[in-house]
């Protein structure tokens, strides 16, 4: 009989949950793991936090992981935050804790972490939905990001969550409490005009995760070109500058980037180089050189 074997990814993933490790804990102590205390709480204590980045969850991986939960235990806790006397939410380790559900488990091993921010509410008795909203969305993203940094998409989708919520107003908000620039917010939450395609790929495979190139992309208006160029750069077969010449796009009234014209005796070739970097600028004067020496008999 052949031995059987063992799926090693699939059995560190029980114990990292979004990712995999090459670090041992430590769980000689049976109440803490790497210095950090954990608990057994009842599953059912536990909310769902509404503004989990991760929004996609992998049905196959979920079979897996649970399959090696119920062999092997659960060796990393999941992290809850503790929001008042009564409300546990979660934090970290939405797959662990759907396995646990699927296996029918009534507790869990988890991490519980308290914020300030929620006891000072509590005591002046602001804790109300918003607020709950506001400082779950900035720890969830914190969380996520320290573990595994989120897709394009993952943060886009929760972005879009809290500014329709009204927890922030603007991109300029959501941009200064991640720490982040407003233009770089701005590009991450353009993602989600992409063509529904792209949007369903990389919900499901986690696809492309190169911003400026899914910037680019959504610029483009024919979603068929929009699409095949995905795919291309997804496969490796083109970059973010064969994007960009799609991309590009000339507002009415605004100065041509390049104009051309071609007659009986001459070419004339006018191009706009003012955002060109040196290094571009004497990529296209090679290139140029290139063409004008194979057409014009020196």
């Amino acid at each position: 009989m052949a031995k059987k074997k063992f799926d090693l990814d699939a059995i560190m993933e029980a114990g990292s949950d979004a990712h995999l490790t090459d670090n041992f804990v430590n769980i000689s102590d049976g109440s803490s793991i790497d210095g950090e205390k954990f608990e057994y709480l009842n599953i059912a204590d536990i909310e769902n936090n509404p503004l989990q980045p991760r929004k996609t969850i992998d049905e196959n991986e979920l079979n897996e992981l649970s399959s090696n939960i119920e062999l092997h235990g659960l060796i990393q806790p999941i992290t809850v935050i503790r929001v008042s006397d009564k409300k546990l939410i979660l934090l970290a380790g939405q797959r662990r804790l759907l396995a646990h559900k699927y296996l029918k488990k009534e507790k869990i091993k988890a991490i519980v972490r308290e914020d300030e921010r929620f006891t000072n509410l509590k005591e002046l008795d602001w804790l109300n939905d918003k607020t709950i909203t506001k400082i779950l969305f900035e720890i969830s993203v914190s969380e996520n990001d320290s573990r595994e940094p989120l897709t394009p998409l993952d943060l886009a989708l929760s972005i879009d969550e809290v500014l329709k919520k009204g927890v922030y107003k603007t991109i300029q908000e959501v941009a200064q409490v991640l720490g982040k620039s407003k233009t770089y917010i701005s590009k991450i939450y353009s993602t989600l005009r992409l063509a529904q395609p792209i949007l369903e790929d990389l919900e499901k495979t986690r696809g492309v995760g190169h911003i400026e190139a899914l910037y680019e992309l959504q610029k483009i208006a024919d979603e068929l070109l929009q699409v095949d160029l995905y795919k291309k750069l997804k496969s490796g077969d083109i970059n973010i500058d064969n994007i960009r010449v799609h991309s590009v796009k000339k507002d009415k009234g605004s100065k041509k980037v390049y104009d051309f014209k071609i007659s009986k005796n001459n070419v004339t070739l006018n191009i706009n180089t003012k955002s060109l970097s040196d290094e571009k600028k004497e990529a296209l004067n090679s290139k140029l050189q290139t063409i004008i020496d194979e057409y014009v008999k020196k």
